[in-house]
């Protein structure tokens, strides 16, 4: 019953942020093939047992940014990272009541982490 995050630094805040594994679509990219990337070259894992936990408009009076949020198994860790020049990334496992405790006391300030970590706690899917 854990959940996979990386701290990495944030520019804006100018801090490093906890967050769950996410990133950029490439161009003409499937959605489902970026997060299965994404976690692979911020985590050095593969996923497995893949499922969709909707959409989150994060802003939407300023943006039309889609975040999909997705939950997976972990299948096989890789090991290796694979990030781009400019990402420093460390990788870190934490309990689910964990991360709902941190969630809740506002160290996870991240949006996206704080609804997939809800998601996560109240789903049947972390507890199989």
């Amino acid at each position: 019953d854990e959940l996979l995050f990386v701290r990495q630094y944030r520019y804006p805040y100018h801090e490093v942020c906890l967050e769950l594994p996410a990133g950029k679509l490439e161009p003409g990219e499937d959605p489902f093939d970026a997060i299965k990337r994404e976690l692979r070259e911020e985590t050095g894992c593969l996923g497995k047992d893949w499922v969709f936990c909707g959409n989150m408009y994060p802003s939407p009076g300023y943006t039309n940014e889609i975040i999909r949020l997705w939950i997976c198994r972990v299948e096989k860790e890789l090991g290796e990272l694979d990030l781009d020049p400019d990402e420093a990334i460390e990788v870190e496992k934490i309990p689910v009541k964990k991360a709902l405790e941190m969630v809740m006391n506002n160290e996870i300030p991240d949006g996206k982490t704080q609804i997939l970590v809800l998601k996560a706690a109240v789903s049947n899917f972390v507890h199989q």
